[in-house]
C-alpha cells in the first residue's frame, strides 16, 4: 500500500540516524564514519560506513576539516595530484634544513599549513571526488600550489648554511652527511655515510649494534 505524506513523515521522524567515529579511509579517498539507524528506539541498522560527508550537509565541516588535516597535510591522498607533490616535497627540504641546523622555528607551524587550504577550499570539498572536481574547475591552475613565502617563518643565512655542510670531504672522497634533530634519542646528531666497499679496502670493521 501507499504510505500518505503524513504517515510517511511520521516514519521518518521515527526512524533515526546517527553517525560515529569519523575517520580519513585512504584507498576510498572519503571521510568514512559508522552508522547507525533505529526505528521506534529499536537498532536496524549497526555499523555500516558511510561516506561522512556526503550523508548529511551538516557534516561538512567537520569531513572537510579531517580531510584537510589527513589527507593534505599528512600527505595521506591516492592519485594524481601535482600540487599536493609539490607542497609535500617542499616542505619535506625544509624539514630537512630545520634537522640539519637544529632549530624549529624555519617551517611554519602545522595550524598556519591547515589555515592555506581552509582559504583556499571551498566548504563543500571534503573527500577526494569533490578536490577533484574543485580542480577540474581551476584548470589546473596553482591555486594549491605552496611557494616558500606560505610555509617559512624565515629564511636561514648562509652562515647557518655552511656551518652545517651536506657533505664531508676527506681527501679525494666525499661523504654524505645525514642529520637528526632529536635530542636524548640515540640517533640525535649527524651520521656519516660511508660506502661500505670504501670501507673494506681501508681495512675497516663494520659495527653491528648489540640488541
Amino acid at each position: 500500500s501507499t504510505l500518505s505524506s503524513s504517515s510517511a513523515a511520521s516514519d521518518v521522524y521515527k526512524r533515526q540516524r546517527s553517525w560515529t567515529n569519523p575517520r580519513w579511509h585512504k584507498k576510498s579517498g572519503q571521510v568514512v564514519a559508522d552508522e547507525k539507524v533505529t526505528l521506534f528506539g529499536l537498532v536496524i541498522v549497526a555499523g555500516r560506513k558511510i561516506n561522512y560527508g556526503r550523508i548529511d550537509p551538516r557534516n561538512q565541516a567537520e569531513a572537510r576539516r579531517i580531510f584537510i588535516q589527513e589527507a593534505l597535510i599528512n600527505g595521506e591522498l591516492e592519485g594524481r595530484f601535482p600540487f599536493l607533490q609539490k607542497n609535500l616535497t617542499l616542505l619535506e627540504e625544509w624539514q630537512a634544513t630545520e634537522e640539519r641546523l637544529r632549530k624549529r622555528d624555519i617551517v611554519v607551524d602545522e595550524r598556519t599549513l591547515c589555515a592555506f587550504y581552509e582559504q583556499r577550499i571551498p566548504e563543500d570539498v571534503y573527500d577526494r571526488y569533490t578536490l577533484s572536481r574543485f580542480l577540474q574547475r581551476q584548470k589546473g591552475g596553482p591555486v594549491l600550489e605552496m611557494t616558500e613565502a606560505d610555509i617559512l617563518n624565515r629564511r636561514p643565512e648562509q652562515k647557518e648554511l655552511s656551518d652545517f655542510p651536506p657533505l664531508l670531504t676527506v681527501g679525494s672522497h666525499q661523504f654524505k652527511l645525514e642529520y637528526h634533530f632529536a635530542p636524548g634519542a640515540d640517533d640525535d646528531g649527524v651520521t656519516v655515510r660511508i660506502p661500505l666497499d670504501l670501507m673494506r679496502s681501508r681495512g675497516m670493521r663494520t659495527v653491528t649494534p648489540s640488541s
